[in-house]
């Protein structure tokens, strides 16, 4: 159930809306995403954060598909108090760390509009979160230089 909602729902969007903006030679599509996909400290259960890391690659990857064709796919990963979210927030989210921010939803949206604009349309393929105000900007790397290839190193070590 949770997947066919996060993932194949806005995949199901996706599928609809892009042949209409595939002919108009223009389009903007935020998904939703969460920090969950990444973060297991989060107890919503693996299928929620599998759902949205699924979709996260979907983003993606419908954005290099796309690319060149005045369409943007770009995710939000939005953090903010709402009538959803309200009661997990109070209830000591992190520590009671977020009791002091201002949650409001219009930080978020903020961001979501300007990613729907003329001015962004060079801004594909990327995961945004926006919380209080603060926006920041998900990538990943691959590194040599971390503890765990050390360990690696030494351990196998032929």
């Amino acid at each position: 159930m949770l997947f066919g909602v996060h993932y194949f729902g806005p995949l199901g969007v996706m599928s609809a809306a892009l042949p209409h903006m595939r002919r108009n030679g223009y389009g903007r599509i935020v998904n939703t995403v969460t920090d969950v996909a990444l973060d297991a400290r989060e107890a919503y259960g693996f299928a929620y954060g599998a759902a949205k890391a699924a979709l996260w690659s979907a983003t993606l990857g419908i954005a290099k598909q796309v690319s060149g064709q005045g369409i943007t796919v770009n995710a939000i990963s939005p953090g903010a108090r709402t009538r959803l979210t309200a009661e997990f927030i109070d209830r000591d989210f992190r520590g009671g760390v977020a009791s002091g921010l201002d949650l409001s939803p219009e930080h978020v949206s903020r961001v979501v509009a300007y990613l729907c604009t003329e001015d962004a349309g060079d801004i594909t393929g990327r995961v945004i979160h926006a919380v209080g105000g603060v926006i920041r900007e998900y990538t990943t790397t691959r590194t040599s230089k971390s503890d765990l290839v050390d360990r690696f190193a030494v351990a196998i070590v032929s």
